[in-house]
């Protein structure tokens, strides 16, 4: 029996040799694409299709009579730098044109059904991402994708480093009427689905004393994007398990209605029996779901500890041995870590939550419920962070500390009294000096925008330096007027463009109920607690998840990073 996976749904694959066939009502072609673990092809021969049926491990056969056009992907001969190969299907016309919602399907090498995945909600896409196959930890998994691209194929290509070929040497051809690759009256080989997987422990490692091996930024960028793959994984598998179990459920209530349903027979043993085997099959379908996920769980923990294994300083705990003998780096980083995020149903893993750099979002540090000095030192690791994250001269610090006259700078001694300044550009600590700041700030938004309007960047790479902004604003909006929420809320639109990020450290209190264009501002930063609180929400399946901050008291490593920036 096949299995139905959902969009995003994914699970282990045990054949080495498939098949895979979508059904369209109206002409179609299939692709497919090798990638590299970049997310991008080594060589535009990666791109498999009617012009190019041939790659590593990957072939594109035409439709005959009896078998629609379809792709054979052999697994185990697929090279190792190939981390995924993408099934891919584009329409002549737009996807929301089609009578019938496009299914793709995988089928073992002998033509057995194995897996299906229906696109459905889709609109103006006229190529669509359908499978992923993927490497993790040493095996081979399957996801149901299902993104799509308006520009068609031309434009996925691109998105993944190469060019869709002019025209197919092949006509495509409808494969609506295929329902797969059996011969007629052949059955589905049997199939065990297994869902997605979760994460792990901190990264605090013994190490070496001394520097560790620098971090190149292909592979920084690899594990950024890890990490919120196996972030990915933990929410779909939490998710599915949650699924199974609320299934479980109610397939035991709507039983037992049933069995109770006549008041004649309820106190009779055959009531009592059935009773029993309702009751048995939900515990059955409870342990075999609490398994499956434990099981999961116990692999992400594994990637995980790979994982910060790995992390470079920035992403990495303050803890961490990475960070014995640093040195500023000769190039910018990738992330930033702000904390640690782990699910309810799974406590003990935790995740490194990473922000990119610079900073595109802007950052909310939440102070109120009386944890105004947790988050006030939770915003001096993200500023020590900040500084750590670039060659010296590439990013300067701005903090807005009205209500702290200045306190928040100063926790950064030794840096500030240092002669190279070393990336602080000063408080501002009354609303006039925070005036000057945002007039200032605002200024090299517009310079910016005028030179790229002007095609003159390289100009103001000679005039404007360093490349990096960011504004810590501390107890907004204290000492902020119209004028000045106003310039806030420009910077907060348009300052990422000019490498000039934002970060507040606030209690929403004061924001709740101000004016309008306050309560507005609110909704565009990521919030950031000071304490433990399960306020963030994944954007896959909707799970809470719990967020642990950075950091609350001081470490070594942080008085570390400020001597070595203090002496240039």
């Amino acid at each position: 029996m096949s299995i139905a996976l959902a969009k995003g749904q994914n699970t282990t694959l045990s054949d080495p040799s498939l098949q895979v066939t979508v059904d369209v009502a109206g002409t179609m072609e299939l692709c497919a694409l090798l990638l590299s673990a970049t997310g991008r092809v080594r060589a535009h021969t990666d791109l498999v299709c009617a012009a190019s049926p041939v790659a590593d491990g990957v072939s594109w056969h035409a439709a005959t009579v009896d078998v629609p056009s379809h792709l054979t992907i052999a697994l185990d001969v697929v090279p190792a730098d190939v981390a995924r190969v993408l099934a891919v299907v584009s329409f002549d016309a737009a996807a929301h044109s089609l009578a019938v919602a496009p299914t793709a399907r995988v089928h073992t090498g002998g033509g057995g059904e194995l897996f299906t995945f229906t696109m459905t909600g889709l609109r103006g896409e006229r190529a669509l991402i359908a499978w992923e196959f993927y490497r993790r930890d040493g095996a081979w998994k399957l996801r149901a994708v299902g993104q799509g691209y308006d520009g068609g194929l031309p434009e996925l290509a691109l998105a993944h480093g190469t060019t869709a070929p002019a025209a197919p040497a092949a006509p495509a051809v409808s494969s609506r009427a295929h329902r797969g690759l059996r011969a007629p009256g052949e059955t589905a080989g049997p199939a065990v689905a297994q869902p997605p997987q979760a994460w792990s422990g901190p990264d605090v490692g013994t190490g070496v004393a001394g520097s560790p091996a620098p971090v190149d930024a292909q592979t920084e960028e690899q594990l950024y994007d890890l990490s919120w793959s196996i972030y990915e994984d933990a929410a779909r598998s939490t998710a599915a398990y949650k699924s199974a179990t609320s299934y479980a459920e109610q397939r035991r209530d709507d039983e037992l209605s049933a069995v109770f349903a006549d008041p004649a027979t309820r106190n009779s043993p055959l009531t009592h029996a059935k009773q029993a085997t309702a009751e048995s099959r939900y515990d059955d379908l409870v342990r075999r779901a609490e398994a499956d996920y434990r099981r999961d769980m116990g692999q992400l923990l594994g990637e995980v500890r790979e994982l910060r294994a790995s992390l470079p300083p920035t992403m990495a705990h303050w803890e961490s041995h990475v960070w014995r003998g640093w040195n500023p780096p000769t190039r910018n980083a990738v992330a930033v870590r702000v904390g640690d995020l782990y699910g309810g149903d799974a406590p003990e893993l935790l995740l490194p939550m990473l922000v990119r750099l610079p900073l595109t979002t802007p950052l909310w540090i939440d102070s109120g419920s009386g944890n105004r000095d947790a988050a006030r030192a939770a915003a001096r690791a993200l500023m020590i962070r900040l500084l750590a994250s670039c060659p010296p001269g590439g990013i300067t610090i701005h903090v807005g500390d009205p209500v702290g006259a200045g306190a928040a700078l100063r926790s950064l001694a030794p840096l500030t009294g240092s002669a190279a300044g070393m990336g602080v550009g000063g408080s501002a600590d009354t609303p006039q000096q925070l005036a000057e700041l945002l007039n200032t700030l605002v200024a090299r938004v517009d310079l910016t925008r005028m030179a790229r309007g002007g095609n003159a960047m390289d100009m103001l790479a000679v005039r404007e330096t360093p490349a990096q902004h960011v504004l810590v604003l501390h107890d907004f909006p204290y000492g902020l007027d119209e004028r000045a929420v106003g310039q806030l809320r420009y910077l907060l639109e348009l300052g990422p463009m000019a490498g000039v990020g934002v970060v507040v450290v606030a209690d929403p209190a004061d924001v709740i109920g101000a004016s309008p264009l306050i309560s507005v501002m609110w909704q565009a930063f990521l919030r950031l607690s000071a304490v433990p609180d399960d306020h963030i929400g994944d954007p896959w399946v909707g799970l809470r998840w719990t967020y642990v901050p950075d950091v609350v008291g001081d470490t070594g490593a942080m008085q570390q990073v400020l001597a070595r920036l203090a002496t240039g």
